[in-house]
């Protein structure tokens, strides 16, 4: 078995709830020792590097993206936030609370659709790496 973090965000949230929870987030970016392995190129050879999260730009879209402890550079899982989860469609009004998305774990009832009114995201083992803590 082991510990999973997950992250289920109910689709009632509206575009505007969303921004100013995605915000905050930012803010803990900065205050924690968040590091992620990014691609870039540099006179013309392409390398990878480790960088304090920040937002940026990636190919899924703009977020930030998390895979190790910047201070000891100890990495494992990677955990990414969209800014842009929402979009800019209608909230559902009756998707109820984000914890039902959590529910088929518990229940071992993945087709109930009474479970699948939430944007899922994460869902790793952690694997007890220091900055999953």
């Amino acid at each position: 078995m082991g510990i999973v973090i997950h992250q289920n965000i109910s689709k009632s949230v509206t575009r505007d709830e969303w921004e100013r929870v995605y915000e905050e987030t930012l803010v803990l970016v900065q205050a924690f020792p968040l590091g992620e392995m990014y691609t870039t190129t540099y006179e013309g050879e392409e390398f990878t590097a480790v960088y304090r999260t920040k937002e940026r730009k990636h190919d899924w879209g703009i977020g930030w993206a998390a895979s190790m402890d910047y201070d000891t550079l100890y990495g494992a899982e990677e955990y990414t936030l969209p800014r842009d989860l929402v979009g800019d469609g209608n909230p559902d009004p009756e998707a109820g609370d984000g914890m039902m998305g959590a529910m088929p774990i518990c229940m071992d009832t993945w087709s109930d659709e009474r479970f699948s009114h939430t944007y899922s995201l994460w869902g790793n083992k952690t694997q007890g790496k220091p900055y999953h803590m």
